[in-house]
């Protein structure tokens, strides 16, 4: 279960932010919610303004997230990990300035989009995690990062 927990994360994450998109798109989108007519226009009138996810936000954010998702464990590889710091400072390398592209993109957008940034935010904080459990010793191995001499 320790195993499967560190391999998975990410995709249980992905999961998550992928419903909690689902749920937005469907907040904002009022004939999805058995309103009447005059509520339906209404509605639509009031969620042009700022804020609101547009046309094909909710595609857009889970294709973003899948293709993330992909790129995220190319990278780490976490069913091979010993030794692999290297790539988890890539990884977040890679991903902090994606972070900040998304967090731009967030910025004038609906939900999702800020739903997106988070996602983001949360692969860095997984690859950390990858990191810093790679980084304390065990009974058999040595800490990585603070060899004594």
């Amino acid at each position: 279960m320790k195993n499967f927990l560190g391999r998975y994360t990410a995709a249980i994450v992905y999961l998550f932010f992928a419903f909690l998109m689902l749920k937005d798109w469907i907040e904002d989108n009022p004939s999805l919610q058995n309103k009447p007519i005059e509520e339906h226009n209404s509605a639509i009138h009031i969620t042009q303004s700022y804020g609101y996810n547009q046309e094909g936000d909710l595609w857009t954010g889970l294709l973003l997230l899948s293709v993330e998702l992909i790129v995220f464990y190319w990278i780490i590889k976490p069913w091979s990990f010993d030794k692999s710091y290297e790539r988890v400072a890539i990884a977040v390398s890679l991903f902090l300035l994606w972070a900040f592209v998304s967090l731009i993109m967030s910025m004038h957008a609906g939900r999702i989009f800020m739903l997106h940034f988070l996602w983001v935010f949360s692969l860095i904080i997984i690859a950390l995690s990858f990191l810093f459990k790679k980084s304390v010793p065990t009974k058999n191995k040595e800490n990585i990062f603070f060899k004594e001499d």
